[in-house]
């Protein structure tokens, strides 16, 4: 194979040793390497990555994208830790939870928790336990309130 030094056909090795070369090869059975290159993916004893590391599998389980993707099927386990800046989840349009700069947002249908801490309740609410009411409108903080 030292006629095809520092070409394509050897990944441009400049000392390809003995192999096969061709365009088109038909195998049987399996093949075991640790290392290499497919489809330009990078292969090692302990992982297999992106020619731009964009994706990363790494044989601990670790798994590295920059832009993931995940449309349907589930992540599952006892633990997961998403640690990030800004996240949104859910739909804008009906219900979803996002938080960013120090703030949560929730909002579902009958229930709207804002940035600010403004909260909207549509429907009724059962609270179990003490209430304590800073001010209700422009009632004074100290008024004895009674609600029905």
């Amino acid at each position: 194979m030292s006629g095809l030094s520092d070409t394509p056909l050897v990944l441009n090795k400049s000392n390809p040793g003995f192999g096969l070369a061709t365009d088109n090869v038909y195998l049987q059975g399996g093949i075991s390497a640790t290392f290499g290159d497919i489809g330009g993916f990078g292969i090692t004893q302990t992982a297999i990555s992106s020619s731009n590391d964009n994706l990363i599998l790494k044989s601990n389980g670790q798994i590295t994208g920059s832009t993931v993707l995940l449309t349907g099927g589930r992540i599952t386990g006892s633990n997961i830790d998403i640690n990030v800046d800004k996240f949104f989840v859910g739909n804008p349009n009906s219900q979803y939870v996002s938080g960013s700069g120090g703030n949560l947002e929730i909002s579902s249908s009958d229930f709207y928790l804002s940035a600010d801490g403004s909260v909207v309740i549509g429907g009724n609410a059962q609270i179990d336990g003490d209430l304590i009411i800073g001010q209700v409108g422009s009632l004074p903080t100290n008024e004895n309130l009674q609600f029905i």
